[in-house]
Formats: C-alpha cells, structure tokens, sequence
C-alpha cells in the first residue's frame, strides 16, 4: 500500500551518512598503510576504496538522477540505439569484402 513507499528520514540520512563516510574510512586505512609501508594491505585498501567509491557514486546518480523522467530517459536512449544501427548498416553496406588474390585461379596449361 502507500504506506509501504514512504521513506524515513532517519534511515535515509542514516544510509547517506555511513555510504559517504565508509570510503572516507578506507582513505585514512590507506593513508596508515603508506605509512607502514605495507603493500599487501595497501592492495586491499585500494580495491576496498575503488569499490566503495563505485557504489557512492552509482547511488549518488541515481539520486541525482531521479529527477529526469524515465520516459525521457527511454527516449534518449532509443534514440541514440537507432542512430548507432543506421550508421552500422550503411558503413557495413558501403564496404565490399576483399578478394583474396592468393585464391584467384591461375591460368595454367
């Protein structure tokens, strides 16, 4: 029901404040790591830190991106789907396949 599509606000600021400050907390563990110079937790803190910042900035476009319309952005996107296929059909249209000159018969007596 409606009452299922709300959204709390605690939880949401909850959410937003630990997706900020979890890659922020992989960027101090980075820092300790160069520091003790440690690479093979540094490898991890890095891929932690990528990963992390990923999903901080996925979420970040969605939220962002929620305002656009979906019909807009289906549009656009059909749009661009069918310039890509039109393009692709008249270059492959344009080019003829070369002939191999080793597989031309030879005239021989």
């Amino acid at each position: 029901g409606p009452s299922q599509n709300r959204i709390n606000e605690r939880e949401a600021r909850i959410f937003w404040v630990a997706l900020i400050l979890t890659p922020l907390l992989w960027a101090v563990f980075f820092i300790i790591a160069i520091f003790r110079l440690n690479v093979k937790w540094m490898l991890l803190v890095v891929i932690a830190l990528v990963l992390n910042g990923a999903n901080l900035y996925g979420y970040f476009k969605c939220k962002v991106g929620s305002t656009e319309s979906f019909s807009s952005v289906t549009t656009d996107f059909l749009r661009k789907q069918v310039l890509q296929n039109a393009v692709s059909f008249v270059t492959r249209e344009g080019t003829t396949p070369q002939a191999n000159p080793m597989s031309q018969p030879s005239n021989t007596i």
